[in-house]
C-alpha cells in the first residue's frame, strides 16, 4: 500500500467517523427536541385539565370579615379593595346575600377564615338591565 492510499484511506475514515458523529448530534438532538415537546404538551394538557375540571363550586375556603355587626365574605380581590357581600348561618347553611355588593379596603379590616363543607347558597334578587 503506498503513502497516496494510506493517507486516502485515512481520509475516508475520517469522513466516516465524522459523518458518524454528525449523525450521532443529529439524532440526540432530534430526541431532545422530541422529549421537550412531549413534556411541554403534557404541562398543556394537565394544566387544561385541571382549569376546566374546576369551579367556584369547589371551592370550600372562604375569607370572612367581621365589621360591626355585620358580618361579609370576600368574593374577590383588586389591588387595596375587596368585594364582598353580607353572609349569614341558617341550618348550618352559609348563605350569601348578594343583593348588595360593597367594596371595602383590605387593609382596614381583620380577616379570619372559615371551610364551609357544603355549596354556600347564594340568596339574590338581583335583575340586570341592558
Amino acid at each position: 500500500m503506498t503513502r497516496k492510499e494510506r493517507l486516502r484511506e485515512k481520509q475516508n475514515i475520517s469522513i466516516i467517523i465524522a459523518e458518524i458523529k454528525n449523525k450521532l448530534v443529529k439524532e440526540t438532538i432530534a430526541w431532545i427536541g422530541i422529549i421537550t415537546y412531549v413534556i411541554s404538551f403534557s404541562i398543556i394538557l394537565y394544566g387544561t385539565v385541571f382549569k376546566l375540571s374546576t369551579s367556584i363550586e369547589d371551592k370550600i375556603r372562604y375569607e370572612i370579615i367581621t365589621n360591626k355587626e355585620n358580618k361579609y365574605v370576600v368574593l374577590s380581590e383588586e389591588n387595596d379593595k375587596i368585594l364582598v357581600v353580607e353572609y349569614f348561618i341558617e341550618d348550618g347553611k352559609y348563605i350569601f346575600d348578594a343583593n348588595q355588593y360593597f367594596f371595602l379596603y383590605k387593609y382596614d379590616c381583620k380577616f379570619s377564615y372559615v371551610d364551609i363543607k357544603t355549596k354556600p347558597i347564594m340568596k339574590d334578587n338581583v335583575y340586570l338591565y341592558y
